[in-house]
C-alpha cells in the first residue's frame, strides 16, 4: 500500500538529520455517515463505509526528528472583539516586560485585554471557556488594533465566556527584558560605565529584540543556523569539542537563545573608552521549559542609537549585528562559541535581510500567529494527542512538517491515519514515547509556504497524569511518579518541576490549605506518600518538610541541600 508519509532526510541547508523508520498499520473500518429515511420496507438504510488505516512512524533514540505527515486540520473558531475603550501606558514608565505577556481578565460582564508588549495585537491565538467546555480554542480578532502598551475594554456579541487566556505558539526568543535605572558607574570618567536607555534608545532596543524574536520563530532559521554553524565550526574551540551528539550543536545552541523567561537587562554603553557594545551572563539550559534563574546584560554602544550623534545608526547591519552579538553574550556565548563571531554577521546582513523588509527592520509592527496552530492532550503516561488547526480565512493545508528536537527524546512512535485513498482522516497525531524523557520536547511545526513555526513545548511533567484538586480558585497538582521526581534533585531543584508545568513549587501556607481540603472531603487515604517539600525558606538553606497526618499537618524544618529521596512528594500550584 502506497502511504503519503514524507520523510525528510538530511539535506544540511534543510536542518534536518537522517532518521531511519518503519511503518506499521491496521486497518479500522468506520462508519462515516447515518442518512435516515422513512422506513418503507424492511430494507436496512444505507451506511457509508471508510476504512482507515493507522499507521505508526517509530524512531528510536533519537534527539532530532523531523518529518512530513499527512493531517485533515480543523478550522479555528474565530472570535470577533468589539473595542469599547482603550488606555495607553506610558513607554517610558515600562521597566520591564515579555513578548508574550498579553493577558485577559473578566470582571462585571466585561472583557479587558492588556497588552503589555511593544507590539501592536490585531489578532490572537486563545483558549477559553464557554460554560459548557473548558480548553476549546480560537483565534480572537480585534475590529481595531490594540496599541503597545495598552489595555483594551471590548465585546464579544453573542457570547459569555468565564475564561479567556492566551495561547502563545512563538515560543523561541521569550526572554525578561529589564531596563535597569542609573547605577553609578557614570558618575566618574571611567574607560566605559552604562546609562539607561531614554524612550527613543528604548524603541530601538525593542525592534532589534521583536525582530530576533520574529527571526528565530521562523521556518528559515533552523536552516540557516544549521548552515552557518557547520560552515564556521572547525574555527571555533567550543565548536570543535561538542563534537558530533544527537542533538546537533547548532540546534542546542538554537533553543539556548530562545530560551523563555531569561532575564535580560539592557543598557547603553557610554565612557570614552570605544567599544561597539558589551555583554555577559549564564547559559540557559534546554532540560527546562523555562529558564531556572539565568540572567544575562548586553549594551551597545551610545553613539550608535543616539540621535545626533555622529555614529548614528540604529538600524544599520553593523548594528544589528552588534546587537546580536552582545545578546549571545548575555546568553551565555563566548567568543568561541561561533555564535557571537560566527553567526553575527550572516544574521545581520544575510538572514534578516532576505527574510524580513525594511519596515520590518526599522520599525515595531503587529503580533504574528503561526499558520498552523497545535493543541495537545494527554491520553495517558508517555503519549499525548496532537491536534491541529488552520486559520480563519486561511486556506486549509495537507500536510504538516513536524520537527522534535530535545536532549532525551528516547524511542518511539507517531500514530497517523490515513483512508483507502491515503488522504488523512482527522487532524489529529499521537505521540508516544517508550520512557519518559527527561528534558523538555520541542515539537515544532509549520506547513507548506508558511513564515512561521509554532512551537509546543512538553515537559517530562506534562507527560505524566496528575491528580488535581481545585482550592480557591487554584489548580494544585500532586506529583507522585516516581520516574518523574528525580530522587537526587536538591531542594533547589525540585523546584523546577513545577515551573515546568506553569506553575510554582507549594508553600507551607498553600500545604495546608490543601491538607485541610482532603481532610474535609475524606481524601487524605487517596494519597501515595504524605510526605512533601515546599519552595519557602523559613530560614537560611532551609525549606519546610511537611507530613499530612491523619488529624493535623506536621511542618519541620529540611535542609535545602538534601536530596529529595524516595519518600517524598512534591505539590504544583497554578494559580488560574
Amino acid at each position: 500500500m502506497r502511504t503519503i508519509f514524507t520523510l525528510l532526510i538530511s539535506a544540511f541547508n534543510k536542518g534536518f538529520t537522517v532518521l531511519a523508520f518503519t511503518i506499521l498499520f491496521s486497518t479500522v473500518a468506520v462508519a462515516a455517515s447515518y442518512i435516515p429515511t422513512i422506513a418503507t420496507s424492511h430494507i436496512p438504510p444505507a451506511v457509508d463505509i471508510v476504512t482507515s488505516t493507522t499507521h505508526h512512524f517509530n524512531f528510536s533514540d533519537k534527539k532530532e526528528v523531523s518529518a512530513i505527515f499527512s493531517v485533515k486540520p480543523k478550522g479555528l473558531t474565530l472570535l470577533s472583539a468589539v473595542v469599547q475603550s482603550e488606555s495607553v501606558e506610558d513607554p517610558d514608565q515600562v521597566k520591564e516586560y515579555r513578548l508574550d505577556n498579553m493577558t485577559f481578565s473578566i470582571a462585571d460582564d466585561e472583557y479587558v485585554f492588556k497588552n503589555a508588549t511593544p507590539q501592536k495585537v490585531s489578532q490572537i491565538t486563545v483558549n477559553y471557556n464557554d460554560g459548557i467546555t473548558n480548553d476549546n480554542v480560537a483565534l480572537l480578532r480585534f475590529d481595531t488594533v490594540v496599541k503597545p502598551f495598552s489595555s483594551v475594554v471590548f465585546e464579544l456579541p453573542g457570547l459569555a465566556l468565564s475564561n479567556i487566556s492566551h495561547n502563545d505558539q512563538m515560543k523561541l526568543f521569550l526572554p525578561q527584558v529589564i531596563f535597569p535605572p542609573k547605577d553609578k558607574s557614570c558618575d566618574r570618567v571611567p574607560r566605559y560605565c552604562y546609562l539607561p536607555p531614554n524612550p527613543k534608545q528604548k524603541t530601538i532596543y525593542n525592534t532589534h529584540i521583536v525582530m530576533l524574536h520574529n527571526a528565530l520563530n521562523t521556518v528559515a532559521f533552523p536552516p540557516f543556523i544549521t548552515r552557518i554553524i557547520n560552515t564556521y565550526c572547525p574555527f571555533f574551540k567550543e565548536c570543535k569539542k561538542y563534537g558530533t551528539q544527537p542533538l546537533s550543536y547548532a540546534s542546542r545552541n538554537m533553543l539556548s537563545l530562545g530560551a523563555e523567561g531569561h532575564t535580560f537587562n539592557i543598557r547603553v554603553l557610554a565612557g570614552n573608552y570605544f567599544s561597539a557594545g558589551r555583554g555577559g551572563g549564564d547559559r540557559p539550559w534546554t532540560n527546562n521549559k523555562k529558564a531556572a534563574n539565568t540572567s544575562g546584560k548586553a549594551a551597545v554602544y551610545e553613539g550608535y542609537i543616539t540621535k545626533g550623534s555622529g555614529s548614528y545608526r540604529p538600524y544599520h547591519q553593523r548594528t544589528y549585528n552588534t546587537f546580536f552579538h552582545e545578546t549571545n553574550h548575555a546568553f551565555g556565548f563566548s567568543h568561541d562559541s561561533a555564535m557571537t563571531y560566527g553567526l553575527g554577521v550572516p544574521y545581520s546582513q544575510v538572514f534578516i535581510t532576505e527574510n524580513f523588509s525594511v519596515i520590518d527592520r526599522t520599525t515595531i509592527g503587529e503580533v504574528n500567529v503561526p499558520s498552523v496552530f497545535v493543541t495537545t492532550e494527554l491520553n495517558a503516561k508517555n503519549e499525548m494527542t496532537l491536534a491541529f488547526y488552520y486559520l480563519p480565512d486561511e486556506k486549509e493545508y495537507e500536510q504538516v512538517s513536524l520537527t522534535m528536537l530535545g536532549l532525551s527524546l528516547n524511542s518511539g512512535s507517531i500514530a497517523y491515519k490515513l483512508d483507502s485513498k491515503n488522504k488523512p482522516v482527522d487532524n489529529t497525531l499521537v505521540l508516544h514515547f517508550d520512557t519518559l524523557p527527561t528534558a523538555t520536547t520541542y515539537i515544532r511545526t509549520h506547513n507548506t509556504d508558511t513564515k512561521y513555526l509554532s512551537t509546543i513545548k512538553l515537559s517530562p511533567s506534562e507527560l505524566v497524569p496528575v491528580v488535581t484538586y481545585n482550592i480557591e480558585g487554584n489548580d494544585y497538582g500532586i506529583l507522585d511518579d516516581k520516574e518523574l521526581l528525580n530522587k537526587d534533585y536538591d531542594g533547589r531543584q525540585i523546584r523546577n518541576l513545577c515551573t515546568n508545568m506553569d506553575g510554582l513549587l507549594a508553600t507551607k501556607d498553600e500545604y495546608q490549605r490543601l491538607w485541610s481540603y482532603l481532610k474535609e472531603n475524606d481524601k487524605l487515604n487517596l494519597l501515595q506518600e504524605r510526605v512533601f517539600l515546599s519552595r519557602d525558606e523559613p530560614s537560611n538553606n532551609t525549606i519546610w518538610k511537611l507530613e499530612f497526618n491523619d488529624d493535623v499537618m506536621l511542618a519541620s524544618q529540611h535542609s535545602i541541600n538534601d536530596k529529595l529521596g524516595t519518600d517524598k512528594s512534591l505539590v504544583c500550584v497554578n494559580n488560574n
